[in-house]
């Protein structure tokens, strides 16, 4: 009987052990029915997101009226292939962006992740402009160069050939100066 104790006593306290990390997930971890219906929340939520709405109206109600289309073929598409994410602005907070991984864990039930990646997409934004900036940079040293050198090639061809028609003495000897 001892022996028993002991591991219940390991199994409650592995259990805790796990809740605790769940709960202080720093993402908001769901479990979600095939209609869209959240029926645990566990973790932390992204700014923006209510969890009591989540729960008594649906994923797609912690979206903008835009993107809640956006959620709702995320849900589809991870039931008919078995996982999928989006990102879309929330309801409480459209400044931000939140990004849903969903994956399915039985027919009618899905398992998701949702987490803050307002700063994620700046970056993102940030590199882009950095990358259209720097591409224009490189139009602008190609525009100059194919100028300068057009530039120097008239003037440089009337040289050579002013310098071919003296070194073949059309018009001439030349003197020695």
């Amino acid at each position: 009987h001892r022996r028993a104790g002991e591991r219940d006593s390991r199994h409650v306290g592995e259990l805790n052990t796990l809740q605790t990390l769940v709960d202080g997930a720093p993402q908001l971890l769901l479990v979600v029915a095939s209609n869209g219906r959240v029926s645990t929340v566990r973790g932390a939520a992204p700014r923006g997101v209510a969890t009591s709405n989540l729960v008594s109206e649906g994923l797609a109600s912690a979206a903008v009226a835009g993107d809640r289309q956006k959620v709702s073929a995320a849900l589809a598409s991870a039931l008919d292939s078995g996982e999928a994410g989006v990102a879309f602005a929330p309801l409480l907070d459209p400044t931000r962006t939140v990004c849903l991984d969903l994956r399915q864990v039985s027919p009618d039930l899905l398992v998701g992740v949702m987490r803050d990646a307002t700063l994620d997409k700046a970056r993102e934004t940030a590199l882009r402009q950095a990358r259209a900036e720097a591409e224009g940079l490189a139009a602008g040293r190609a525009r100059f160069l194919a100028n300068m050198s057009h530039e120097l090639r008239t003037p440089l061809n009337a040289i050579i050939g002013f310098s071919d028609i003296m070194r073949a003495r059309m018009f001439g000897p030349l003197t020695d100066r």
